[in-house]
């Protein structure tokens, strides 16, 4: 199960609203106004924190790294070659290398809308 990070975007600014919304559960509260920069900052800071994975541009389990930008992986500095179909398996696995997938599962988190 996938945590959802979430950041409140909300004009009440007082200090109770702001207490309110953080112990409800908000990860960030961001009152307006607020610049289109500084909200992508926190999202990236909150995402930091709860996904790593998701804002990382290299995966690394053990020996085996994944650029993911490139798409380039290596085991112990020596490259592997890997297809797309192989590639987007690896991903999901490094993405959560302890966890045990269903069938269904994997298929759809490597070729589904994700």
């Amino acid at each position: 199960m996938r945590i959802i990070p979430i950041v409140m975007l909300t004009a009440r600014s007082d200090e109770g609203d702001r207490i309110r919304g953080l112990d409800s559960g908000a990860d960030d509260y961001v009152t307006k106004p607020f610049s289109t920069s500084e909200l992508i900052a926190r999202i990236r800071a909150v995402l930091r924190r709860s996904s790593p994975e998701l804002v990382e541009d290299v995966l690394r389990y053990g020996s085996v790294e994944i650029d993911l930008p490139t798409h380039r992986v290596s085991r112990n500095h020596r490259a592997i070659h890997l297809g797309p179909t192989e590639f987007r398996l690896l991903r999901v696995l490094m993405t959560g290398p302890t966890r045990v997938y269903s069938r269904e599962h994997l298929l759809d988190m490597a070729w589904g809308g994700r």
